[in-house]
């Protein structure tokens, strides 16, 4: 059994004696093997190249130009959100501008149609006011009798007409 200082000690590469790069007679040839070697080349086999993987190059490449146009698509959806929303500002702040205007024609129409604007105006022009206006009350009987005078004088339609005065003056009376 070799003691450890043999065993640790690195074998030479030449023979001691000889000089380097001569091998001794009964050693082979680079390259050569003994006759006495067992052939290994029945367990060995052909393999086809390896191949590189660039499947996972496209799907890289694929995955990376999919997040790219999501990020573009995203951005140009915002500018046109924002685009859409100035537009709308835009028209709320002019609808409420129509809106004011509108209100400021509707009480300067309700000054011009006032009577205490009209009357000034009307009396310039020699207009004079009218007496008070009696309003008869619509009596159910008045109308009755109007709708039986105008289906008596033929009318067509549902006789709701008004008869020349000298009809209805006797059934109504002398009030107007």
């Amino acid at each position: 059994m070799p003691s450890e200082a043999t065993a640790a000690a690195p074998r030479p590469l030449v023979e001691p004696g000889r000089p380097a790069g001569l091998s001794s007679p009964g050693s082979p040839r680079p390259g050569s093997r003994p006759a006495d070697a067992p052939r290994r080349a029945d367990h060995l086999r052909v393999v086809a190249p390896a191949r590189r993987r660039r499947r996972v190059g496209v799907v890289v490449v694929v995955v990376f130009l999919g997040l790219f146009g999501s990020s573009v698509g995203a951005v140009a959806f915002q500018a046109q959100l924002a685009e859409n929303q100035l537009v709308l500002d835009r028209l709320d702040r002019d609808y409420r501008a129509e809106l004011r205007d509108y209100d400021v024609l509707r009480a300067r129409l309700a000054e011009l149609q006032s009577p205490s604007y009209v009357l000034p105006i009307a009396e310039r022009y020699g207009w004079r006011r009218a007496n008070p206006v009696f309003l008869m009350p619509n009596e159910a009987a008045v109308v009755a009798v109007t709708a039986a005078v105008g289906a008596r004088a033929g009318v067509p339609g549902d006789g709701m007409v008004r008869p020349d005065w000298t009809t209805v003056k006797p059934l109504v009376g002398a009030a107007p």
